[in-house]
C-alpha cells in the first residue's frame, strides 16, 4: 500500500477528524503536510490522538491491516458536505473512480490488466543501482534518455512516497552523484538548450524569451488573468507583480470553499482590482481542471489566458516549494510576457526551467492524447511548463480540451506522479503545435533558473 493509499483510506475510515487534529496540534499548520499526511508519517507513531475521544490505535490498527490485505469492519465515515455559501457550479466531469492503489483508472475497462503496484525503496534502489553499473563502461554523454524522472530528482526531496527517512535522502543523492560520475545529468545546460537530445543526437534547442522585468504595467482587453487560488495566502504575492493599469485588466479567480473565495475578494477589492470575478467551484483537477473546465469559458476567440495559480508543492519540502513557485511568477507575470503576444504567430509561453522532466508514469495518458492529436511522442518531451503555468491562446486551449474530453480527473490525494494531470502538463506544446502556433519559453535574465537550479 502506497503512503497516497494510507492517507486516502485514513480518510475514508471515520475515524480521522483532519479539523480536530489540527487544532490540537498547531504544529501541523507548519509542517507543509496535510492532517492526514502528518498522522500517517508522524502522528500515529508518536501517540497522537486521530479523533476527539478516539484512541490513535484504532486508526493505526486500520492501517496496518489493510496494508497486511487483512479485510476490516471500520465503517465508512460520512463525506465532508460542500462548503457553504453560493451554489456551485456543475463541474464539467467528474471525479475518476480510483483503484485500490489509488491511481486513476482514466476510463479503462474493469477488466484491463492493472499497472503494477509500486516499487518499495528496496526495488527501486536495487534498480537504480543496476541502472547505474550498467552505464559506467559507456562513454560519458551530456544525457541519457533513459534516465527519466523514475531516476531521477532533486536530492532534498523525492518523487517516491517511502522517501522520508534521511538515509534514504542521503542513498538518493549518492546515487544522483555517481549518475553525474558517469556523464548523466537531469539539467538543462542554459535557456533555449535542453538536455535531452533528437533524433540526430543534437542536444533539442527552442526559443526563449529574455525578460528584465519584474512586474506587469499593462493588460491588453484581449488577455485573461486566471488564477487558482487553492491557498489564498499566496495570492495577495501573486497580485504584487501587477502594478498601475494592470489592476484594470481582467481577472478570473477560481477557488474551492466559501473561505477562501471571501478571502480571495477581499484582497482584491483592498488592492483596488477593478475587473475581478471569483467563482467558487468544486475542488476536482488541482488547477488543470478549473483552467479546462471553467477558465476557457470566460475567453473569446482570439484572446490570450495567463494562467497561475497558488503553488506550494507540500509533497515536495515547504522552502523547495517556495523557491520553485517565486522562480515561475518571476519568469511569467512580466510586462515581457504580455508584450510577447503582440506576435500573433505566438500560442504558448511558459517559464524556463533547468530541470528535465520525462515522460515518467504519465506516458499511457500521454499517449492516448497525443493519438487524439493524430501525433506519436518522442523519446522525451523536451521543454514543457513544468509547473504548469503559462499564458496560452483560446485556442490552444481548446485544443487541450478537447483532446482530454472524457478523462477524468483524478481523486484527492493526487500521486506525486502518474495521473492524466501530470500528462497535460507534458502536452501542452503539442497541444500548441496542433492548433497551428508557436511556443516559446521565458526567463527572468536577472534571475536565470538555470543558475539557481530549478
Amino acid at each position: 500500500m502506497t503512503f497516497s493509499d494510507k492517507v486516502r483510506l485514513l480518510m475514508e475510515s471515520g475515524v480521522f477528524d483532519a479539523n480536530w487534529y489540527i487544532d490540537r496540534y498547531p504544529d501541523v499548520a507548519r509542517s507543509a503536510m496535510s492532517p492526514a499526511e502528518h498522522f500517517v508519517r508522524i502522528g500515529q507513531h508518536i501517540g497522537r490522538e486521530a479523533n476527539k475521544g478516539q484512541d490513535t490505535a484504532a486508526a493505526s490498527r486500520l492501517l496496518a491491516a489493510r496494508h497486511a490485505g487483512v479485510p476490516t469492519d471500520v465503517p465508512l465515515g460520512d463525506r465532508q458536505a460542500a462548503p457553504l455559501g453560493a451554489p456551485m457550479p456543475q463541474p464539467r466531469r467528474a471525479a475518476a473512480a480510483q483503484d485500490p492503489r489509488g491511481s486513476n483508472t482514466g476510463g479503462r475497462s474493469p477488466n484491463a490488466k492493472a499497472p503494477p503496484l509500486p516499487r518499495s525503496y528496496t526495488q527501486y534502489s536495487e534498480r537504480i543501482f543496476a541502472k547505474i553499473e550498467s552505464l559506467s563502461g559507456r562513454m560519458p554523454l551530456p544525457v541519457d534518455v533513459e534516465i527519466d524522472t523514475d531516476y531521477t530528482g532533486p536530492t532534498h526531496g523525492t518523487p517516491f512516497d517511502s522517501f522520508f527517512s534521511q538515509r534514504q535522502r542521503d542513498d538518493s543523492a549518492k546515487q544522483i552523484v555517481r549518475m553525474l560520475q558517469f556523464g548523466i545529468t537531469a539539467r538543462n545546460p542554459r535557456p533555449g538548450v535542453h538536455a535531452a537530445r533528437d533524433e540526430n543526437g543534437k542536444l533539442i534547442r527552442y526559443p526563449s524569451i529574455a525578460s528584465l522585468d519584474s512586474v506587469v504595467h499593462r493588460i491588453p482587453s484581449d488577455m485573461l488573468i486566471h488564477i487558482h487560488a487553492f491557498y489564498p495566502d499566496i495570492v495577495a504575492e501573486m497580485l504584487d507583480c501587477f502594478v498601475g493599469e494592470a489592476k484594470h485588466g481582467r481577472f478570473l479567480i477560481t477557488t474551492t470553499t466559501r473561505k477562501n473565495h471571501d478571502a480571495v475578494r477581499k484582497i482584491l477589492e483592498e488592492r483596488d482590482f477593478t475587473q475581478h470575478h471569483t467563482m467558487l467551484i468544486e475542488n476536482k483537477g488541482r488547477d488543470t481542471g478549473p483552467f479546462l473546465d471553467y477558465a476557457i469559458d470566460h475567453a473569446a476567440d482570439r484572446d490570450v489566458i495567463c494562467h497561475v495559480h497558488t503553488k506550494k508543492s507540500p509533497e515536495i519540502t515547504a522552502g523547495y516549494g517556495e523557491k520553485w513557485r517565486k522562480s515561475l511568477y518571476d519568469a511569467l507575470l512580466t510586462q515581457t510576457a504580455v508584450d510577447a503576444f503582440e506576435d500573433t504567430r505566438l500560442g504558448l509561453l511558459f517559464p524556463e526551467t533547468s530541470r528535465s522532466v520525462g515522460w515518467g508514469k504519465n506516458r499511457k495518458y500521454c499517449e492516448e492524447i497525443a493519438l487524439r492529436f493524430d501525433r506519436k511522442l518522442s523519446a522525451h518531451p523536451g521543454p514543457i511548463p513544468v509547473g504548469n503555468m503559462f499564458f496560452a491562446r483560446v485556442e490552444v486551449a481548446r485544443a487541450m480540451r478537447d483532446a482530454t474530453r472524457g478523462m477524468e480527473w483524478p481523486r484527492e490525494p493526487v500521486p506525486y506522479d502518474g495521473s492524466v494531470l501530470h500528462a497535460i502538463e507534458r502536452m501542452w506544446p503539442l497541444a500548441c503545435e496542433s492548433a497551428g502556433f508557436e511556443w516559446s519559453a521565458i526567463y527572468n535574465q536577472s534571475g536565470d533558473l538555470t543558475k539557481k537550479g530549478i
